[in-house]
Formats: C-alpha cells, structure tokens, sequence
C-alpha cells in the first residue's frame, strides 16, 4: 500500500498526475509541428504552443498554409495591437496555439514591433499598519 499523504498534498499530486495526462496527449501534435514548421519553437501543456520569431504576416501565412496542409486547421483569430494569435485544432481536437514573436528592429522586416506611445498608471503603495502594536517582529 502507498504512502498516505495529506489531503492538501494528494490534491496536489492528483493535479499533477491529471495535468501530465494531457501533456502526453499533445506528444502526436507536437511531433506533427516539429515535421511540419522544422526549427520551430515549441511549448508543450494542455496545448501546443508554436512561438517562431516573424518578420512579415507572408510568414505567418505560410506556416498557417503549411499547418493546414497537415491537418491542423484554423479555428480562431485573436486580434490584437501587439501579439496577434491564431488558434488551431487537429483532426482528434488537440489545441494548437501559433503566437508569434514581432521584432522591433530586424533588419527587412515589414512587420515591426513599433512604440506608438506611453501609458501610465497609478499603482497603490500599502504598508501594514496595527494600531498600538509594534510592526512585525524582525528577528
């Protein structure tokens, strides 16, 4: 018989244990990427993340094309201003996630990651304050 645990730390081993079944489940995914994108960088959890550094949309839509042609077909486009994403699927309903990586200073690149501004927000400092007590012990 195994060794009892806790609850609080048997939970956590069940998460583990759950979360590592679908690690493994994307291993076909993940190979198929590698053969079809080689050199491609990628991230394996509950989904394939595919992570290549672009210099053009060109780019982008030849590894869509390529991915296509494999099997793994669009799904969703994620707009957005500084890291668009497009969301792919297999035919067996393993996730796959394209983000790529934008350059602000690659040299040919017609898409660059360009500072179009500043933004700037008030964060709220705290400090722990007991009244007629002394602040937390140092020693």
């Amino acid at each position: 018989m195994g060794k009892k645990y806790c609850p609080e730390v048997q939970s956590q081993i069940q998460y583990y244990k759950d979360h590592l079944l679908k690690i493994k489940a994307t291993d076909a995914t993940a190979k198929l990427v590698k053969k079809t994108l080689p050199g491609v960088q990628i991230y394996c959890d509950y989904e394939v993340n595919i992570s290549p550094t672009c210099k053009s949309m060109n780019e982008v839509k030849e590894m869509l094309g390529k991915l296509a042609k494999a099997g793994i077909m669009l799904e969703k486009f994620h707009a957005s201003d500084t890291n668009p994403r497009w969301q792919l699927k297999t035919k067996d309903g393993c996730s796959v996630r394209l983000s790529p990586w934008w350059s602000s200073n690659d040299e040919g690149a017609t898409c660059k990651l360009v500072q179009v501004g500043t933004e700037t927000r008030e964060v709220p400092v705290y400090k722990l304050m007991c009244e007629g007590e002394e602040s937390a012990p140092t020693e």
